[in-house]
């Protein structure tokens, strides 16, 4: 019979192998409608037309190639993307059989429950649950891997020219031939609500999994960079989002000067005690607008630290990467991980890359913006004085 710590031991284990199989069936079925969008959108009879209306017109052909190639990048990524969810799946599948031979196994021994009814019970549903999970349909792509990001693929070579335009621009940034990372944003928009410091690109971040006997440090550091500072960007976001929503709007502090001049003017004989009351109010919402301001200059700092961060972890990760293509191209042969390899390294480059752009626009607006003070200088003068206030009764009295 089964000692009482191995029942509990299987059946923490079948529970971690449930949860783990759960999120990677969600990560799974969220890739794959990106997936399927993204390959209809690059479906050859979808531009056939179009390139035929623009055969006598050169330009015209450059921005559809240019269009096209941007989307086949963005089909890459997601391929790349919903390959790491489909292996963590296996992986989890295989855990979660394992679990669910265990149990039976404890369940069905001889004898093994003369102790009480309920803990079989447990084990059952648990037993039940595990296997449901198991057989549940997952939502899979109709799309085969080896075409889609084949060496010798239109995609493949898109995502190698990509890369190598972006390296080339990387080295030029280490030699200083261009001052600053913004000038390397592309000039010309294809579609008239794309901003020109972002271009058409739409490439995803993917998990990096290094090939066998090999490692490339800074690839895996270009990732945990592009992870921090996309964490950075959402409290920064929500902070700025706070301020100028919530905040600005329960200081407003022009209001506030109107009613002051309206009382100066024509306040009634007793009224005085009611502008204090209103004083104290509006000092009230001030510190809290400039606790909020204050907050917001070191998410601000953080930001732009970050941003230096992922700017050096690109630039080492690019020269990483351009050597290993550059192996992989003259080895002829190349093992299937390796091949894998190279490939998330390039995306994770392109993906950093466009990241760095997006987050140049945050910077630059949030540059012109942080001179704004919707309390004109009131906010810090009440911060100050709730400080004294406070702080006065903690200083010793020597002082």
């Amino acid at each position: 019979m089964p000692e009482a710590n191995e029942v509990f031991a299987v059946m923490t284990a079948l529970k971690a192998a449930i949860a783990a199989t759960e999120e990677a069936y969600s990560e799974q079925d969220k890739r794959t409608p990106v997936v399927n969008g993204a390959f209809y959108a690059i479906d050859p009879t979808r531009w056939t037309q179009r390139i035929e209306s623009a055969i006598e017109r050169p330009d015209q052909l450059t921005r559809i190639r240019t269009e096209f190639d941007e989307l086949t990048l963005t089909f890459i990524s997601a391929m790349l993307a919903y390959r790491n969810a489909n292996r963590q799946v296996l992986d989890t599948y295989t855990a979660l059989n394992e679990g669910i031979r265990a149990i039976v196994k404890v369940i069905d021994a001889p004898e093994s429950f003369r102790r009480t009814r309920p803990l079989k019970a447990a084990m059952q549903a648990l037993a039940v649950r595990a296997i449901t999970t198991h057989r549940s349909q997952r939502a899979e792509v109709n799309i085969n891997v080896a075409d889609a990001l084949g060496d010798y693929s239109r995609g493949y070579n898109i995502l190698v020219a990509a890369f190598n335009t972006l390296a080339t621009n990387l080295v030029k940034l280490v030699n200083h031939q261009t001052p600053h990372y913004m000038a390397l944003s592309r000039t010309r928009k294809l579609r008239p609500y794309l901003t020109n410091d972002i271009g058409f690109r739409a490439v995803y971040r993917v998990p990096f999994t290094d090939c066998v006997g090999s490692t490339h440090p800074y690839n895996v550091r270009l990732v945990e960079a592009h992870i921090a500072i996309e964490q950075s960007l959402t409290n920064f976001r929500k902070l700025t989002a706070k301020l100028r929503g919530e905040q600005a709007g329960q200081v407003n502090e022009l209001q506030h000067s109107w009613q002051m001049l309206e009382l100066l003017h024509g306040a009634p004989e007793g009224y005085g005690g009611n502008l204090e009351t209103r004083v104290r109010a509006q000092n009230k919402r001030r510190v809290l607008y400039e606790i909020t301001r204050m907050q917001i200059l070191l998410a601000f700092d953080e930001l732009q630290a970050r941003y230096e961060e992922l700017l050096t972890a690109l630039v080492d990760a690019g020269a990483e990467t351009a050597t290993l293509l550059a192996q992989t191209q003259a080895e002829g042969t190349v093992a299937n991980d390796r091949k894998n390899t190279v490939r998330i390294a390039m995306n994770n480059c392109l993906a950093a890359d466009s990241c760095l752009r997006r987050i140049v626009r945050d910077i630059t607006e949030y540059t012109k913006f942080q001179a704004n003070d919707s309390t004109f200088g009131n906010g810090i003068q009440a911060l100050d004085a709730a400080y004294e206030e406070s702080a006065k009764r903690y200083r010793s009295s020597r002082l």
